[in-house]
C-alpha cells in the first residue's frame, strides 16, 4: 500500500512538473534561460534570477524523492548513496536534454537491475548494478544523446578577461587542475579506510571476508571507483576534442594504423643514389 502511494504521488510530481515547464511562462522562461542564456538576456530576462529559481525547483523535486524514498531505504546520512549513481545512469540513459527520457531511462534501470539479481549467475544484489551501467554505457555508445535526448555542441570556454589566456590555454589549464584533484582525492582514498579495504581484497578475498571487509561491496566500489576515474578522463578528452561522439575515442588510434598502412603501401624508399649508379 506504501509504494502504491509513493507512486500515485510520484506520477503526481511528474505531471505537475510537465505542467510548469510547458504550460506556465514561468517554465518556458527556465527552459530559454537554460537553452540560451545569452539570448534570453537579449529579451530582457534576467539570467542570474531564473537560473536561481530553476536550482530551486531542482532542489525541491530532489528533497520530495528523499522524503519518498526514506521509508524504503531507512533514513540516514548516507541513504541516497546508492540511488544516485542509478539516477545518473537513468537520466543519461533516457536523455540529460529530456525529461520523458528520465522517466524512461529510470523504469528500464529498475527492470535491468532487478532482472540482472534474479537470473543472471554470479551477480547478487550488490552486484547487480553492474548491468544497469552496462546498459546506460551501450546506448551512448550507440547514441550518445540518450535515448530521447537532443545532442546539442559544448558551448565555447570563455577564460576570465583578468587571465589573459585563449579558450585552448585556459581549457588545458582546468584539465591540469582537475588531474591534480583526482590524483589529490586517490591519494586520500587510497591510504584510508577504504583503500585499506582495497588492498586486502586484492590480496586474498578469503582472509579480507575473514577480518569482516564485505568483500562484494568492495568490489563494488572499486569498480566506482574506476569507473569515476574513466568518466573524468573521457570528459575532459570530449572538452579537448569539442565534441563528444563515439568516432572521436578512436582519432588516436586510427591515425597511428593510418600512418603504418600508408608507409606498408608505399613499399620502401627510392634506393640511395651510389646504389642506382653501380
Amino acid at each position: 500500500m506504501q509504494q502504491a502511494g509513493s507512486l500515485i504521488t510520484l506520477l503526481a510530481v511528474m505531471g505537475a512538473t510537465a505542467l510548469l515547464f510547458n504550460r506556465t511562462s514561468v517554465g518556458l522562461r527556465l527552459r530559454a534561460v537554460a537553452q540560451n542564456p545569452a539570448s534570453a538576456t537579449l529579451l530582457g530576462q534576467h539570467q542570474g534570477l531564473w537560473l536561481m529559481v530553476g536550482w530551486a525547483v531542482a532542489a525541491a523535486v530532489g528533497a520530495f524523492a528523499a522524503v519518498v524514498a526514506a521509508p524504503v531505504l531507512t533514513l540516514s546520512p548516507g541513504m541516497m548513496t546508492f540511488p544516485l549513481p542509478l539516477a545518473l545512469a537513468a537520466g543519461t540513459l533516457g536523455g540529460l536534454s529530456s525529461r520523458v527520457g528520465a522517466v524512461v531511462g529510470g523504469i528500464l534501470i529498475g527492470i535491468a537491475d532487478n532482472l540482472a539479481s534474479r537470473y543472471v549467475p554470479g551477480l547478487d544484489r550488490d552486484l547487480a548494478i553492474i548491468a544497469p551501467f552496462a546498459l546506460t554505457a551501450l546506448i551512448v555508445m550507440l547514441r550518445p544523446a540518450g535515448l530521447f535526448g537532443i545532442f546539442m555542441a559544448r558551448s565555447p570556454i570563455e577564460p576570465p578577461a583578468w587571465s589573459g589566456l585563449t579558450e585552448a590555454q585556459f581549457g588545458f589549464l582546468m584539465c591540469l587542475v582537475a588531474l591534480a584533484l583526482t590524483l589529490l582525492v586517490l591519494r586520500n582514498l587510497v591510504t584510508g579506510r577504504l583503500g585499506r579495504a582495497f588492498a586486502a581484497v586484492r590480496t586474498s578475498a578469503l582472509l579480507a571476508a575473514a577480518n569482516g571487509v564485505d568483500v562484494n561491496r568492495t568490489k563494488l566500489m572499486a569498480f566506482a571507483v574506476s569507473a569515476a576515474v574513466a568518466g573524468t578522463g573521457g570528459a575532459f578528452y570530449a572538452l579537448v576534442a569539442a565534441i563528444a561522439v563515439p568516432d572521436s575515442y578512436l582519432v588516436p588510434s586510427r591515425s597511428r594504423s593510418s600512418r603504418r598502412a600508408s608507409s606498408a603501401a608505399a613499399g620502401p624508399g627510392p634506393a640511395p643514389s651510389s646504389a642506382r649508379q653501380s
